[in-house]
């Protein structure tokens, strides 16, 4: 919902990706606004244009595994045999060779980074290829300073290296750089914000009856801050309250499904989020905070 124009975007993206026109792009936007699901979109998009789309996911509870990010992209990769043995020998050998400490990522050799990305630079030489990385501010160090490395040089291939990053985290060096690479001319950066109120009347018109939608749209929007999964979690109390015989009245019903919905919200943020005055404004369930 409220996505066109930045599917339209990647859409031009890929395009140039197609020609040989290498790009970056970067998306980012608070917890959950509906990253996650642009990408999965994007990439599925990506396959029905006869393209290849390899994907992976960052997590703070991988962090401490390194190139498990990087690896997460080699493992989807359709690798001929010879191919696949030389990515596991250098990603082993490439976490070995990291030196103990919080900056021992910095230190990987530099000959094993080339090869890992040259495998992922051969590889768009047979189709054109899109590399999709969500939470990438969530991903170990020693795989974000590849993926950075490979970002340099995707501009001489036929790639699209897409990256979604959550607004409220805090970025290191590397992931300010892959951001620097996402801006113009040769990438792009784009922003997910919170559905509008004509945008949350649109997905509960999609749920609901329509005079059910058209009476619950303005106060889901304030109570939900336009927030997607807040959104569904209101969705999901009202269909509950018909099925078991209630009647939904113009107050927005608050229930089990919201609450999940919220703490999930806070799951998603990362400790820092209300930390700082830019995290308070960008965390979905400080902004939703009235329900």
């Amino acid at each position: 919902m409220e996505r066109d124009d930045a599917m339209a975007m990647l859409d031009s993206l890929l395009a140039a990706a197609v020609a040989g026109k290498g790009r970056v792009a970067m998306v980012t936007g608070a917890a959950a606004t509906g990253k996650t699901e642009l990408l999965n979109t994007f990439a599925e998009r990506v396959v029905d244009l006869n393209g290849l789309a390899i994907t992976a996911v960052g997590s703070r509870s991988e962090q401490d595994l390194p190139l498990g990010v990087f690896g997460q992209l080699l493992m989807d990769a359709p690798l001929v045999a010879e191919e696949s043995r030389r990515a596991m020998d250098l990603l082993s050998e490439g976490a070995q060779s990291i030196p103990p400490g919080p900056d021992g990522a910095a230190r990987m050799d530099p000959q094993i980074m080339h090869g890992l990305c040259t495998i992922l630079l051969d590889l768009s030489q047979r189709y054109p290829l899109v590399i999709v990385i969500d939470d990438i501010d969530q991903a170990d160090p020693a795989s974000i300073l590849c993926l950075s490395y490979l970002a340099r040089r995707v501009r001489f291939a036929p790639m699209l290296a897409l990256f979604s990053h959550s607004a409220h985290a805090w970025s290191d060096e590397a992931t300010y750089e892959l951001e620097g690479l996402s801006r113009a001319p040769l990438g792009a950066h784009l922003t997910i914000s919170t559905l509008s109120p004509a945008g949350v009347a649109a997905m509960a018109a999609d749920a609901l009856p329509a005079g059910d939608a058209h009476r619950v749209a303005t106060r889901w929007h304030e109570l939900s801050g336009g927030n997607p999964l807040l959104i569904t979690g209101l969705i999901d109390d009202y269909r509950q309250t018909l099925a078991e015989g209630g009647t939904p009245d113009e107050e927005p019903i608050v229930g089990g499904h919201f609450a999940r919905a919220v703490v999930s919200c806070l799951h998603r943020a990362t400790p820092d989020c209300g930390g700082s005055p830019a995290g308070r404004r960008s965390c979905p369930a400080r902004r939703s905070s009235a329900g």
